[in-house]
């Protein structure tokens, strides 16, 4: 016989209620563990998201699948980089999936060394130094292939040297810095070229550095996306919001609801810009021969046209016959000419001259009709006349003709000789086209930012009392440059306008203003309407929940590593024009829950976790950098 004895447990107590302040705090440290840095939110979020895994809530509890992109590669881009015996990289090979399809399907080897990096591009320069050094930008072809560019060194930035010239094993020694310049470059050439392009992940495996890659803009096989034009002329975007609006029931009907009505404020872009055309000294550009004459001769500042006939006996008229010579000029520039002179005519046997059809001068006696002269037509002998007429007057800017019409008798010849003396000089001419003045007119409209000429005179409405200093800027080619130097050259204006699509009555506030203005920490003050359109002013305690206790500060600490000054500009590796090209890389680190310093491969520690209060030193750098972009002004008199 089996006997059972049971024995009564007490019930388990719950634990006890976490409070409202508790539970924040663990919601916010779940949030911080998964999304509080940049690598948190890229390992946690984009990453599975663009490559199709699981991506998990904060408290990791659930999880989904989150269809990002409509094309995966684990492969996008990678990327093999090796050092030769002069520090350059020698070895540079690129492989890539063009179509996302999950199999690398292009290859190639840079045919030049590196011998710096820049954020996008490279610099090739004779290996092991820094001469001979020619910069290249990262740029893709039309079949949408990687290729380098030469450009001046001036359109790279972020430019560092990386051979022997500049350190020993500069390469080796910071390997992962090195791949991720040299692949950031080019996925940055890749994500211009073709906006659907994204990269979910960068993975590196020794000398290789591996991008994860997806289309998620848009899915389509065109790489010519319309959201992308507004990059390149985003003055369309207005203007295409605009006809989308119209088209779209749901945002006519909120828009024409009581939330929707009122004012709204609109951001409006201008700018107020100095154009300069700088003309040059072509002769050709103040006045050339259309048709006819036979000879244009060109000096320094003058031109000689010659028409007619003059060869002895060249013309053949029998009894009397009227022969005409007809020259088009067509003037350009009227204000360029100088003198304009008939400078000499002949003829055998008659001649007159017109131009635009009216008589300027004939002989050997007058002759004014167009019909046969008024004397004998065999004159037995050329005459020449010098008259030196002024023909400034009939040269205005357009068309015209000169006409020399002879009458020969038996053989003869003649011959008209214009001569021009022109203003070769170089000159500007300026206008001021104001595209602000309708926007600056509108009392609706306020100034909220301003750059002159690169410096910020207004910022959020505010004057920032910055003025810039007068530019000196040349115009022109080569051969007629000019400098001139002006108070500003470009206002780029963004104006804050209030735009009124049907006025509401203003709300009342009054009921807020005498809360705030009569209310304690202890009392609060309330003022409220009654039934019968009156008020009612009550007063009763209040108090403000226990807010509990923060930390006075989150606790940095700050190290240094030491560094070689490898920067490079036109001028050469800027390390090589300073006395001593070592110096030390600053970082300030959060010390977290542990209060330690996580210092960094090489740093040291300069100061432990606390309350660092390096503002003082903040604001020196920030000025240093400030002042060494301002133009320099010397007010010392020289000795």
């Amino acid at each position: 016989m089996v006997s059972f004895s049971t024995t009564l447990a007490h019930p388990i107590q719950d634990p006890e209620p976490q409070s409202v302040e508790a539970r924040a705090r663990a919601a916010a440290a779940a949030s911080r563990a998964r999304a509080g840095e940049s690598e948190a939110i890229q390992r946690n979020y984009v990453t599975p998201g663009l490559s199709g895994q699981p991506i998990a809530t904060i408290d990791g509890k659930r999880s989904f699948n989150a269809n990002l992109a409509c094309q995966k590669t684990s492969t996008l881009l990678e990327i093999l980089a090796q050092p030769g015996s002069g520090g350059d990289l020698t070895t540079v090979q690129i492989a890539r999936d063009t179509d996302l399809d999950g199999t690398i399907d292009s290859r190639s080897t840079l045919p030049m060394p590196i011998s710096g990096l820049c954020a996008n591009g490279v610099i090739s320069c004779e290996p092991g130094s820094w001469t001979q050094c020619r910069p290249f930008r990262w740029d893709v072809d039309t079949a949408r292939n990687l290729k380098l560019s030469a450009v001046p060194l001036t359109e790279l930035s972020g430019c560092y040297c990386l051979n022997n010239s500049c350190g020993t094993n500069l390469v080796w020694g910071n390997l992962a810095g090195v791949l991720r310049d040299l692949g950031g470059g080019m996925v940055g050439a890749l994500t211009t070229a073709d906006p659907r392009i994204g990269v979910a992940q960068a993975v590196i495996d020794g000398p290789v550095i591996r991008y994860v890659g997806a289309q998620s803009t848009a899915c389509t096989a065109s790489p010519a996306l319309p959201q992308s034009n507004y990059r390149a002329n985003p003055v369309t975007i207005a203007a295409d919001a605009q006809t989308a609006a119209n088209n779209s029931p749901l945002f006519q009907a909120l828009s024409g609801s009581p939330a929707g009505l009122g004012k709204a404020q609109q951001l409006r872009h201008c700018t107020i810009e100095r154009q300069v055309r700088v003309e040059g000294a072509d002769l050709d550009a103040v006045i050339h021969r259309i048709s006819g004459g036979y000879a244009a001769t060109r000096t320094v500042n003058q031109i000689e046209f010659l028409m007619g006939s003059p060869g002895d006996n060249s013309l053949r008229g029998g009894n009397c016959s009227l022969i005409d010579f007809r020259m088009k000029l067509r003037v350009e520039d009227p204000d360029r000419i100088v003198k304009a002179r008939l400078a000499d005519y002949f003829a055998d046997d008659w001649a007159q001259i017109r131009i635009d059809g009216a008589l300027i001068a004939s002989g050997p006696a007058s002759w004014g009709s167009e019909g046969l002269p008024p004397g004998e037509c065999e004159r037995g002998r050329a005459f020449h006349a010098t008259p030196n007429l002024d023909l400034k007057p009939w040269l205005t800017q357009g068309d015209h003709e000169l006409w020399l019409r002879v009458a020969v008798a038996d053989g003869g010849e003649a011959r008209a000789r214009v001569l021009l003396e022109l203003d070769d000089a170089c000159s500007t001419r300026e206008q001021l086209v104001d595209r602000c003045a309708m926007l600056a007119r509108d009392a609706d409209c306020r100034l909220q930012d301003e750059f002159v000429d690169g410096v910020q005179t207004f910022r959020n409405g505010i004057n920032t009392g910055l003025r810039p200093l007068p530019q000196s800027r040349q115009f022109g080619a080569s051969a007629c440059a000019v400098e001139l130097q002006r108070d500003f050259f470009l206002r780029d204006r963004i104006y804050r306008c209030e735009v009124d699509s049907n006025a509401l009555p203003m709300p009342d506030l009054s009921r807020s203003a005498y809360i705030l203005d009569r209310s304690t920490e202890t009392l609060l003050a309330d003022r409220t309407r009654t039934a019968t359109g009156g008020t009612s002013e009550t007063m009763r305690p209040f108090s403000l929940p226990h807010r509990g206790s923060v930390p006075a500060c989150e606790p940095i600490c700050k190290t240094r590593a030491p560094t070689i000054n490898a920067q490079a500009a036109p001028q050469g590796v800027v390390g090589n024009q300073q006395n001593d090209p070592a110096s030390f890389d600053t970082f300030y680190h959060s010390c977290g829950a542990e209060n330690v310093c996580p210092l960094g491969p090489g740093e040291q520690l300069v100061s432990a976790c606390g309350c660092l209060d390096d503002f003082p030193e903040a604001v020196v750098m920030m000025q240093t950098v400030r002042l060494a972009g301002a133009d320099l002004l010397c007010t010392a008199t020289p000795q």
